[in-house]
């Protein structure tokens, strides 16, 4: 066990909030955490971890609230150690992690993670977007679909620890998450089968919304699954395979799949990656069934994804370095 969490435990509740670069968003998402109703007997700290920032850094140089306690990495060491630096600052029951992307759309968002805790181990929320368009329903339909697949049999794919409270007892067992994972994803669905494999029991708070405020674009999105693809996909396959081969990340992972398939996904990047940036537009025209764009979302993602496995494949490093990124 990491010894780095074992603090005596106060009966207050820690918001960890990590951020890299952050904009002035970050303030909303602090505002409605400090909002939060909570029980008279339940102390709220919030621990905000400046992941090693290059740029907006100094945003949150002056807060004026007790409760905020900032903490610096001196380098960016990813989502995983964040939030682990962030747990082991606390010493509250409860710690809620939230992304500084995030805000809680309620006073009552977290006295509801609570209220499920009295009875589960972990509390899952469930994140929303706020906007309207295309990226709205977009994200708002995909956090209908993972709440789904959590209820029914508690999908390691669908979870993700951008709303999610634990007791510090629980996160002292499982030992924090992997800071193994420093580049963009996997390190949820990998903290998520650990919690599942000690027995732990997991809760869905559904009326605990964060609404997930980022832009986002088809560049940005396909952009975090190449690199999913190309660096934490490796790591995440290596520690739970049996798990990983179940995921629908397997079915286009060129390390898994034939050398016809490799080839075919080097031709399809390199002639449909540069078209990312026109497809992002079409997203947006209304005359296209929502379905049809969701689906070219979802084909182009799942195409990224697939370049960064080839990515992976170290012999093939060099020469493909210069294709469409």
């Amino acid at each position: 066990m990491d010894h780095r969490f074992e603090k005596t435990e106060s009966s207050g509740v820690d918001v960890v909030l990590p951020f890299f670069n952050a904009d002035s968003r970050i303030h909303r998402s602090i505002r409605s955490i400090l909002s939060q109703k909570l029980p008279a007997t339940k102390k709220l700290r919030l621990i905000v971890v400046d992941d090693g920032s290059t740029e907006g850094g100094n945003i949150l140089e002056s807060t004026g609230d007790a409760r905020i306690t900032i903490i610096r990495h001196d380098i960016n060491k990813g989502r995983a150690a964040a939030r682990n630096t962030g747990a082991n600052e606390g010493r509250g029951e409860v710690i809620l992690f939230l992304d500084s992307d995030c805000v809680l759309e309620s006073d009552l968002t977290l006295s509801s993670h609570l209220s499920v805790l009295e009875e589960y181990d972990m509390s899952v929320g469930r994140v929303n977007a706020h906007v309207a368009g295309f990226w709205g329903r977009y994200q708002n339909e995909l956090s209908t679909r993972r709440l789904a697949r959590l209820e029914k049999s508690m999908d390691i794919e669908a979870f993700t620890a951008a709303n999610c409270a634990i007791k510090r007892s629980a996160f002292r067992v499982i030992d924090g998450f992997d800071e193994r994972y420093v580049s963009y994803g996997f390190e949820d669905r990998d903290f998520f089968v650990r919690v599942r494999a000690k027995g732990l029991k997991i809760g869905l708070a559904n009326s605990s919304v964060a609404y997930h405020e980022a832009d986002l674009s088809l560049a940005s999105v396909c952009t975090k699954m190449k690199k999913a693809g190309q660096c934490t996909s490796t790591l995440f396959m290596a520690s739970h395979p049996d798990c990983y081969a179940r995921m629908g990340y397997a079915k286009v992972d060129v390390r898994l799949r034939g050398r016809l398939f490799k080839l075919s996904v080097h031709a399809s990047w390199w002639l449909l990656g540069p078209c990312v940036r026109m497809a992002d537009q079409m997203l947006h025209m209304e005359i296209i069934p929502f379905r049809l764009r969701a689906g070219c979302v979802r084909a182009f993602t799942a195409m990224a994804f697939a370049y960064g496995t080839v990515l992976a494949c170290g012999k093939d490093r060099q020469r493909i370095n210069d294709m469409p990124v």
